[in-house]
């Protein structure tokens, strides 16, 4: 008979957290889904056009050039808006498979959760280097947050009381990863 497996906490903790950001994941991209086509129903925007409608309604300290160069920029991303939510949602569909198996114990799941947490890695190096060409220090601070973060995950998974849990009964030191 087989002896029973403890979970370790930290695969619960995963798991509770995976869940989470599935759910969030699918939403953000359902509606990422749904506003893409709708800013690519905009028509381009002049100055003048933003310029007529704001002189109607006499609100105080808008640019009209900001809001014309908005939406159009709007109109630019409408594709990028659409293909991005379906990334997030077939990576929030992935991610709650996943956690379903790593709360089970199953093997696949852990080579799934590394893979998600090196794509997550690999996504968060490339927002680092795209947004250290000018944007602002925020949001560089929080992709190298995400960064860490991801890191520690996956150090996390590759440690050996972790390894060995989705591997009982192999010898979890020949599971070379790291």
């Amino acid at each position: 008979m087989q002896a029973e497996r403890k979970r370790p906490d930290g695969v619960t903790i995963l798991g509770i957290l995976g869940i989470i950001g599935g759910i969030i994941g699918i939403i953000l991209g359902t509606g990422m889904v749904i506003i893409g086509p709708i800013f690519s129903q905009f028509s381009q925007v002049s100055e003048t056009d933003i310029a007529d409608i704001l002189e109607d309604e006499e609100l105080p300290d808008v640019n009209s050039t900001d809001i014309a160069t908005g939406l159009n920029e709007l109109k630019r991303l409408s594709g990028s808006f659409f293909i991005f939510g379906i990334f997030l949602i077939a990576e929030g569909i992935a991610s709650i498979l996943v956690t379903w198996g790593l709360l089970k114990g199953k093997g696949w799941a852990w080579f799934g959760a590394v893979i998600l947490t090196v794509i997550s890695i690999i996504f968060n190096v490339i927002v680092i280097a795209l947004l250290g060409m000018g944007v602002d220090a925020a949001s560089i601070g929080g992709a190298i947050v995400g960064f860490t973060i991801y890191g520690v995950i996956l150090w996390y998974l590759c440690r050996l009381n972790v390894r060995s849990y989705f591997w009982q009964g192999k010898n979890p030191s020949t599971l070379k990863i790291m």
